[in-house]
């Protein structure tokens, strides 16, 4: 999907597992990105390349990780509903975020610069766009990175 001018885009997903990788900036801004996944196991890198403005990612039981790698070109809004996973998000250092679990498992853990308050986590404030999360598992784990 690199490069390729996307306004809007679903991609659905069974049982097995799957990768998706974004290496290019979507000269379009797709204004919906909607991930939904079976009991399966999904790996997305570049999602900052994506270009989106609003982001939905729905998961059954399986093993995701969702990479924001690549220049966010405007502030997004990313919701993240699971069931029964283990969920790794990856922010870029220097790429503000803010994690907001809105429901479901307490079971966060975090690697690299991240402060918690609560039940919402955030990467440092720098100048640039943020990516905002809200995010509602079952049980399961979450695991917060800064690369």
């Amino acid at each position: 999907l690199s490069g390729l001018p996307l306004r809007k885009l679903t991609l659905a997903s069974g049982a097995g597992n799957s990768t998706l990788t974004f290496d290019k900036a979507n000269p379009e801004i797709m204004t919906n990105l909607v991930f939904q996944a079976g009991a399966s196991g999904l790996n997305v890198k570049g999602l900052g390349f994506a270009n989106f403005e609003k982001m939905d990612f729905k998961g059954g039981v399986g093993d995701f990780q969702l990479d924001f790698g690549g220049t966010l070109q405007r502030d997004a809004v990313v919701n993240i509903e699971t069931g029964v996973s283990s969920l790794r998000i990856t922010i870029p250092a220097g790429t503000n975020a803010k994690v907001v679990m809105t429901s479901g498992m307490k079971n966060v853990k975090t690697e690299g610069a991240w402060s918690v308050t609560g039940t919402t986590y955030e990467t440092g404030k720098v100048a640039g766009y943020t990516l905002t999360f809200e995010v509602s598992m079952g049980p399961g784990d979450l695991t917060l990175v800064t690369s």
